[in-house]
């Protein structure tokens, strides 16, 4: 269950993105411009929207995975941006990945890192650096659950 709604709020963030990016046409991409953030007003307006965005995805979680506030907010930072990436992706002029593609592809990949840090019933917390959780069930990126490979 938790793995099903955990992935549907993922795809609600990339397509909620994706959508944004479509309807703003060619403009959206300076939204996404690092160059354009060097301005400490128009950085301010751009990222409010994302840091809101990161800051709620941070309060879940730490509630799921146990992980401190200050790593829960990395990991929410850096799902917001590859949604961002994302929604640049699903616009390219040489139109190598469709808004279908992104929006199937990248949640799934989102997912399972964040699934991965799912703190495990009657376990300790799992940290960001693949503590082991109980015997012979350890973390490292790109998996998750037991060392034979069974998940939530």
């Amino acid at each position: 269950m938790l793995a099903r709604e955990g992935l549907a709020v993922v795809e609600g963030v990339v397509r909620a993105y994706v959508a944004y990016a479509r309807a703003a046409g060619g403009s959206s991409a300076l939204l996404f411009e690092p160059d354009v953030l060097r301005d400490a007003a128009v950085r301010a307006r751009v990222l409010e929207h994302d840091a809101r965005i990161a800051r709620t995805f941070a309060d879940v979680l730490a509630r799921l995975t146990g992980l401190a506030e200050g790593e829960a907010l990395v990991v929410a930072r850096t799902c917001t941006a590859v949604g961002r990436a994302a929604a640049g992706e699903a616009v390219r002029p040489d139109g190598a990945a469709g808004a279908e593609d992104v929006t199937r592809l990248v949640p799934r990949l989102v997912w399972d890192g964040v699934h991965g840090l799912v703190r495990r019933p009657g376990g300790p917390r799992a940290g960001a650096t693949g503590a082991v959780d109980a015997p012979g069930e350890t973390r490292h990126a790109g998996t998750a659950g037991t060392a034979d490979g069974a998940g939530i």
